[in-house]
């Protein structure tokens, strides 16, 4: 960084117009003269104090072992550190796996190969917006709600391009992803979890209100391709102001929890449902309920509430765990829905389609 300040610095002087360097060639040079009011960039910049340099050992990073098959959870912190006994603290954004060992430089992962290793990056950076200026003129990230975003690259790291830290896929401490952003679940616990939002919209033009599964109209691209006795979660996310009977066909599911959330906190991105209550940036204000008596067992409908999150866990199987007496991945497939009359039928219906087992066309 050093080198690349001075560079422009000089640059900046080569580049005055009006300078003469002919004449002034054997003249020591000012780097924050003025030459016919062109102030040079250097005029900008804090000089380096001076300090005696090798006062102190260099600062080992933590080692933290990848190769255990447990899944490690780093995170982005904003933290203050000193870098020599005579400097005041710096601030920084640093690596940790708390906001107490956070530091700069971070942690040194140690991996082994032909082991997979699971690392989970997470934001916890609130500023409103980066410390050090930012040239907005040029290509950025520009969350709608503010906040700094972040996106990682590990250097050495065999894997997925959505994971390899693409610039578009940013995402802030509030949730706001970026353009590029895949997926919020990169590792299951054995089960497909799928997060869909139920919502509507009206168009201003006295037509009829829509009502969509995650955002998507019956005509979209089919999203919903489970394996066949595969078991998933779907956590259905009400951001309408009614109840949804939600109803899955060929198979029955049971009601694992019902969680509220602060709708107008979400709406403006201020919180995450990717935090968990009671952590004041998540927007959950309640831990998760057990279902009502009327949703505990086996159901293929129940009601989806207002401003909650409802947690199904779906056996694509039959009940007893046997095998269909039929070919259940052939078409044209099944569908989910509100039921709803007026809601299922403006849009609240998407289609689904069975998979076989180890199937290449799943997503």
């Amino acid at each position: 960084m050093a080198v690349l300040v001075l560079a422009l610095c000089w640059l900046g002087l080569l580049l005055t117009p009006g300078a003469k360097a002919a004449e002034d060639e054997h003249m020591p040079h000012d780097n924050n003269q003025t030459t016919d009011g062109v102030q040079s960039l250097c005029q900008a910049l804090d000089p380096s104090p001076q300090v005696q340099p090798f006062v102190e050992e260099l600062t080992q990073p933590p080692v933290i072992d990848i190769s255990t098959g447990q899944q490690l959870t780093l995170g982005v912190y904003k933290i203050k550190q000193k870098f020599h006994p005579d400097l005041p603290e710096t601030t920084l954004y640093a690596y940790g796996t708390s906001q107490e060992t956070a530091s700069t430089p971070g942690p040194t992962l140690l991996a082994t190969r032909g082991i997979e290793s699971y690392v989970r990056w997470e934001n916890h950076l609130n500023d409103s917006e980066h410390f050090l200026t930012v040239d907005h003129s040029i290509h950025w990230a520009n969350p709608k709600s503010g906040g700094v975003p972040i996106v990682t690259h590990l250097h050495g790291g065999e894997v997925l391009s959505e994971s390899d830290g693409y610039p578009d896929a940013w995402y802030t401490s509030a949730g706001e992803l970026g353009p590029a952003f895949t997926t919020q679940n990169y590792t299951t616990e054995g089960a497909v979890v799928r997060s869909m939002t139920l919502s509507e919209y009206d168009d201003g033009n006295d037509n009829p209100t829509g009502s969509l599964l995650n955002g998507l109209r019956w005509r979209d691209p089919l999203t919903e391709t489970p394996e066949l006795n595969a078991t998933e979660v779907w956590e259905i996310i009400n951001l309408t102001e009614d109840a949804h009977p939600i109803h899955l066909h060929l198979v029955s599911f049971r009601v694992k929890s019902q969680q509220a959330f602060d709708a107008v906190r979400q709406a403006n991105y201020n919180c995450s449902f990717f935090v968990p209550f009671p952590d004041p940036k998540s927007c959950f204000t309640e831990a998760p309920q057990k279902p009502e008596l009327h949703h505990r067992g086996w159901k293929d409908t129940a009601t989806v509430y207002p401003g909650k999150v409802t947690v199904f866990v779906v056996r694509w199987a039959t009940q007893s765990g046997e095998q269909f007496s039929f070919d259940a991945t052939s078409g044209p497939g099944y569908v989910w829905h509100c039921h709803i009359l007026d809601h299922e039928d403006n849009d609240m219906m998407r289609p689904l389609k069975m998979m076989a087992a180890n199937s290449s066309q799943l997503p």
